[in-house]
């Protein structure tokens, strides 16, 4: 036995009877702990403006951390016109949303009955002709709601709409992979000329005149837009567009002379193409007052 237990005492408190461990207050605990809470966030906050240099405004939280992104704060999509934060969740979802309605734009589901007047099958391409005064609503509702966005494309202030019954519509479209649906390459809107309403004059390009001459009554059908997606450009889709276009509309069993096409109020884009078109004899034209 060790010396401890020869003299009597005891090594461990637990080994005696009368030893009686006295119980916590949980008062007391309780405010030990928010003292000791108390004094952390005192500590931290007092770092806090140590490191910023300045007092912490309350309620307002650090949003973006600066780890090497390659962009930070707004930026401007070229693409869709909309100003979006990389990064955030809900900028980003709205910026998705965005191009996929402006791909939306582009594709449009072939309805039953449609009227194709000529076909490319070695570049999956047809082209659909629109007439206003025939075609069903829910078509014409989806012909405004593509001519709406073409107009703010071509910079168009002037009417019709695009919807007269007197107007047709030229679709060029390409079929893609998703069932039934095509993207939209090209457009031209015609109208049945009305002589008295008109004046007309040949094309003036780099401040000299086409050998078109001024006779008004020998326009028999206006191109109010003529339209080619930019990234299909240089691909004749103009060219057959307005060969359809004197195929078609016209006097049925009569094939429309290129002199016989008129182009209302062209941009210098319209301007080269309806002289290359032509063979430098376009014609241009614009409403009377």
């Amino acid at each position: 036995m060790s010396d401890a237990d020869q003299n009597g005492k005891k090594l461990f408190p637990i080994f005696d009877k009368t030893f009686r461990p006295r119980k916590p207050d949980p008062l007391q605990e309780i405010q030990h702990t928010l003292q000791k809470c108390q004094m952390q966030q005192h500590h931290l906050a007092k770092r806090r403006k140590c490191l910023l240099g300045k007092k912490e405004t309350p309620g307002l939280t650090q949003m973006i951390l600066d780890a090497g992104q390659k962009e930070i704060g707004p930026v401007f999509c070229a693409e869709c016109g909309l100003l979006y934060s990389p990064g955030d969740i809900e900028d980003e979802k709205e910026h998705r949303k965005a191009h996929s309605r402006l791909e939306n734009l582009f594709c449009i589901r072939l309805w039953k009955g449609a009227n194709i007047v000529q076909e490319f099958p070695t570049e999956a391409c047809i082209v659909v002709q629109i007439d206003c005064s025939k075609e069903s609503k829910r078509v014409l509702n989806a012909v405004k709601d593509f001519l709406a966005w073409l107009d703010s494309e071509l910079g168009a202030d002037y009417e019709p709409c695009g919807t007269q019954p007197s107007e047709k519509i030229l679709l060029y479209l390409f079929k893609t992979r998703r069932k039934n649906a095509f993207r939209v390459l090209g457009c031209c809107v015609v109208e049945t000329i009305d002589q008295e309403k008109i004046s007309c004059r040949p094309i003036e390009f780099n401040n000299a005149q086409g050998n078109a001459e001024t006779d008004e009554k020998r326009i028999l059908l206006g191109i109010t837009r003529l339209w080619t997606d930019t990234v299909f450009r240089n691909r004749h889709i103009a060219s057959r567009l307005c060969d359809c276009i004197r195929l078609n509309c016209g006097i049925p069993g009569i094939i429309i002379s290129k002199n016989q096409i008129g182009i209302l109020e062209p941009s210098e884009d319209g301007k080269t193409f309806m002289m290359k078109y032509t063979n430098n004899s376009g014609v241009q034209y614009g409403y009377i007052a």
